[in-house]
């Protein structure tokens, strides 16, 4: 018995790796696509990348220091921004403040913050995540603190 199971085993994988299988057999004609001259086939994949600034701190209205963080290497040939997603971690008794975050083109966009929560905003959508992006944060009281997690999901 415990040579005949094998033995079975055996022929039966040789008889699924022989047998003949097409893509006309697998799909009736009326179900395929045919591509032509004109037809344009677009693939897009997807990546993210995600930083965390240091402790930011801002007094009696003056900015915090400017973080500058990196995107690294991003994937593919010619990224587009699809989202920013900005976490932000904000101090126990701090007050309201403005979250400043300028994108690698330039593009300049702020938040008015008041407690810990997430911000996901399209203002930055189609631009070129590559580079670096600058965060700070402005007091609208007396002090605040706070730390951001930046998100960037990107295709390409």
């Amino acid at each position: 018995m415990k040579k005949v199971i094998p033995f079975i085993t055996c022929i039966a994988m040789c008889m699924m790796l022989v047998m003949p299988v097409s893509a006309a057999e697998v799909a009736p004609k009326d179900e395929t696509a045919t591509i032509t001259e004109e037809s344009v086939a677009s693939v897009y994949a997807t990546n993210y990348f995600r930083k965390i600034t240091k402790k930011l701190n801002s007094v009696y209205g003056n900015p915090s220091d400017i973080v500058t963080l990196s995107s690294g290497s991003v994937t593919g040939s010619d990224p587009q921004i699809t989202s920013v997603t900005l976490y932000s971690r904000v101090s126990s008794g701090s007050d309201p403040f403005y979250l400043y975050v300028v994108d690698p083109n330039g593009y300049l966009d702020y938040f008015l913050v008041s407690s810990s929560g997430t911000i996901t905003t399209n203002d930055f959508n189609g631009l070129d995540p590559t580079g670096d992006w600058k965060i700070w944060i402005e007091t609208t009281g007396d002090v605040s603190t706070a730390t951001i997690t930046l998100i960037v999901n990107y295709k390409y």
